[in-house]
């Protein structure tokens, strides 16, 4: 599995023709302090598998880690069924949107999300949490 796309977004779906719908991208939050709670925010990946994964069963997991390594948020493993391509030898395109509430962030500095395949660290998208300026 390789992840061309990984995004944090204000908004997205998967329409009924399987195609992603992204609004509002962003690899910032700018708080007024921490710790801070993030009411709503979308985590989209796109998947693509190799004919060869396909009918096997693999586990997905994803982590938001801060600064010192700490495991801020996770989820899985999840059970992953890959499904046969579309046409015979084409790679398997997986969308993956995940919506994720109160995402509370109590650190300063770099943090990432990480996705996982059977332990395996398949993609990573870097995004920074720093405090908002006060205005004198």
């Amino acid at each position: 599995m390789r992840v061309p796309l990984l995004v944090m977004a204000d908004l997205a779906n998967v329409d009924a023709g399987g195609k992603l719908n992204i609004i509002g991208v962003f690899s910032r939050f700018n708080p007024a302090n921490l710790p801070h709670s993030h009411p709503l925010m979308f985590l989209v990946a796109t998947c693509m598998f190799h004919p060869s994964e396909t009918s096997s069963q693999r586990a997905l997991r994803i982590e938001i880690v801060n600064p010192d390594g700490g495991i801020v948020f996770q989820v899985g493993p999840i059970g992953l069924s890959v499904p046969p391509p579309q046409r015979a030898g084409s790679e398997i395109e997986v969308p993956l949107v995940m919506q994720i509430n109160d995402l509370k962030l109590e650190t300063e500095g770099p943090h990432k999300v990480v996705i996982m395949l059977d332990s395996d660290v398949k993609g990573e998208f870097s995004f920074a949490v720093e405090l908002k300026e006060k205005k004198n």
